[in-house]
């Protein structure tokens, strides 16, 4: 199972929060659940959770509050076993106390930058990578680019867009020709934010 992490700052209330679990190894058919402090955790209004392939899990907050700092697991499950991670999440508060008239600023999306790990992949190996734009008005758009060419999905890679900030790119069996530079784009009314990571296949 791939480590994910929610990072070490404290998020503030009414911010994105996105997670990926992704079982890298393992016999299919593999199960994926997510518990928040040792409880059973399921979709909800507040929290959103897609499977992406056959491997990976997002879990999605469109705005975080205090309740929901704690600590999330993902395990994953097959026949042969079990795998767990956990990371904890921490919100900070906002006082009830507000002054003056409020003032509604346009955002520019802000994309999270996207990693692969930096040790090349062996070929028919399963890949994913997670584009999350955690800031920028709606409406978001977000798209990907290989090598500076728009991308799609195919029989061969897979996107699918997970909430309203998230989109997912998932080769099953990587090969040779997938090695290159991928890049995701948000994109708002406000501006646009791209970063980009090299795939790296053996």
């Amino acid at each position: 199972m791939s480590p994910f992490t929610f990072g070490e700052d404290p998020f503030e209330e009414n911010e994105f929060v996105t997670v990926v679990c992704s079982v890298i190894k393992g016999d299919l058919p593999i199960t994926i659940g997510w518990l928040f402090n040792n409880k059973t955790v399921s979709a909800s209004d507040e929290i959103s959770i897609s499977q992406t392939g056959k491997r990976t899990s997002n879990l999605a907050i469109d705005s975080v509050k205090g309740h929901h700092a704690g600590t999330y697991s993902c395990i994953g499950r097959n026949d042969a076993g079990y795998d767990i991670h956990s990371s904890e999440l921490i919100v900070n508060g906002l006082s009830d106390v507000k002054f003056g008239n409020p003032v509604w600023v346009a955002f520019a999306a802000l994309v999270v930058a996207l990693r692969f790990g930096e040790d090349p992949l062996e070929a028919n190996e399963f890949v994913t990578v997670t584009c999350s734009v955690l800031k920028g008005d709606f409406p978001l758009n977000i798209s990907w680019a290989f090598n500076n060419e728009s991308l799609s999905s195919s029989d061969e890679v897979t996107i699918t867009k997970t909430g309203k900030r998230m989109s997912v790119l998932v080769i099953e069996s990587v090969k040779g020709h997938h090695a290159g530079t991928y890049s995701c784009i948000g994109l708002n009314d406000a501006g646009s934010d791209v970063h980009s990571a090299d795939l790296l296949v053996n």
